[in-house]
């Protein structure tokens, strides 16, 4: 997500930047919306030349690899210059001690409490 959102503040001219996260089963997906105002931001492909010694320039390498799915969209409230929704999935897993959310039924504690 952080990756996104840097790229949306770094490399537009937007006003305001989205982010939205959600679980649909068990992947995780998340998405970035600008309002565009910069580059088209364009999707890597295997073999594009990297900077190997820069500091940046590999973020949506970097997304490509880690994430399970991932796209770049025109988002529907982008300005005149025409938004961009990046959006990535990736396959989470349970453990058996995990908790549908903060507090189990059988918890008798209370948020903010002991």
């Amino acid at each position: 997500m952080s990756e996104l959102f840097t790229n949306a503040v770094r490399h537009t001219a937007s006003e305001k930047v989205s982010c939205e996260l959600w679980l649909m089963g068990l992947r995780l997906c998340l998405e970035v919306t600008d309002q565009g105002g910069g580059p088209d931001p364009l999707r890597p492909r295997p073999g594009d030349p990297v900077d190997t010694d820069g500091e940046s320039g590999r973020g949506l390498l970097l997304v490509s690899v880690l994430a399970d799915d991932w796209g770049i969209r025109r988002s529907l409230d982008g300005g005149a210059g025409g938004g961009h929704a990046v959006w990535a999935e990736l396959t989470c897993s349970r453990s058996d001690g995990d908790r549908p959310g903060p507090w189990a039924a059988d918890d008798t504690r209370t948020p903010g409490g002991p």
